[in-house]
C-alpha cells in the first residue's frame, strides 16, 4: 500500500490539539472591538393596527400591486460532475 498523508496529518493535529491550553473563558465578558457601546436600541413599531384609515380589509391585492413570488435557485454547474 501506498502512503496515506491524510493519516500523518491527523496524527499532527491530534499532537497539537494535546499541546492547546484548554481554558474556557466566559464570552458573555467579552466586548467587541468593532461595535460602538450604546443604550439598545427599542424594537420599532411597524404594526397599523390603531389607524382606522388602514386599507388591510383582508382582500388580495389588484394583479399589478403583488409582490411577485421568490425566484428558486439556479443549479450551480460547478456541482453537477
Amino acid at each position: 500500500m501506498g502512503r496515506r498523508p491524510g493519516r500523518a496529518a491527523a496524527k499532527q493535529a491530534a499532537v497539537a490539539l494535546k499541546n492547546t491550553p484548554q481554558t474556557i473563558e466566559d464570552p458573555e465578558d467579552e466586548t467587541m472591538a468593532d461595535v460602538p457601546t450604546s443604550d439598545p436600541v427599542s424594537p420599532r413599531d411597524d404594526d397599523d393596527d390603531d389607524d382606522p384609515d388602514a386599507d388591510d380589509d383582508g382582500t388580495p391585492a389588484p394583479p399589478g400591486l403583488r409582490t411577485p413570488p421568490p425566484k428558486p435557485p439556479r443549479p450551480n454547474p460547478r456541482l453537477n460532475t
